[in-house]
């Protein structure tokens, strides 16, 4: 154990249960998810991407069959690339599966409503009242405070005195 209290460090403990394993050396083979850009080229990166691994075998999502057809024609020569930077075990093959939201760019976000301009007079006038404050952190917070209860009360349609 580790200390007087019987307690083991988290680092020993998980150290302990990967040497048990064997996890180190199957560990090695999840590296690929950090170069697999490098070696396959941005063009077909953002076309396949590495999914998950099962055994010493690497699962590749593609963005359509065309490129499933050529992933599967260059199979070998990819293993053995990605296989040069691998340490400890190495990949045995690839397989892939289509998933169709590869390759198309991302959504736009819906717009955003802008926000409601507050009355410039009424800001002026709380700005006054904060600059008073010495402390700058609550000068802030106030402000922020008057600027959103200042927009909902223009949005709902009520005036302040």
């Amino acid at each position: 154990m580790g200390d007087a209290q019987g307690m083991e460090d988290v680092g020993s403990l998980l150290a302990g249960l990967f040497r048990r394993r064997n996890w180190q050396r199957r560990l090695g083979l999840h590296a690929l998810f950090s170069f697999w850009d490098e070696v396959v080229g941005e063009e077909l990166a953002r076309r396949a991407q590495p999914d998950l691994i099962r055994g010493t075998v690497l699962w590749v999502r593609v963005s359509d069959s065309v490129w499933m057809q050529q992933l599967s024609l260059t199979r070998t020569v990819l293993v053995a690339k990605l296989n040069e930077r691998l340490t400890g075990d190495q990949l045995t093959d690839i397989r892939f599966r289509i998933d169709a939201a590869l390759g198309r760019p991302a959504p736009e976000p819906p717009p955003r409503e802008p926000a409601p301009l507050v009355d410039q007079a009424r800001l002026r006038q709380a700005e006054a009242l904060f600059a008073s404050l010495a402390d700058d952190q609550l000068r802030a917070t106030l402000r922020r405070l008057w600027l959103k209860t200042e927009t909902r009360r223009r949005r709902s349609g009520t005036t302040g005195s």
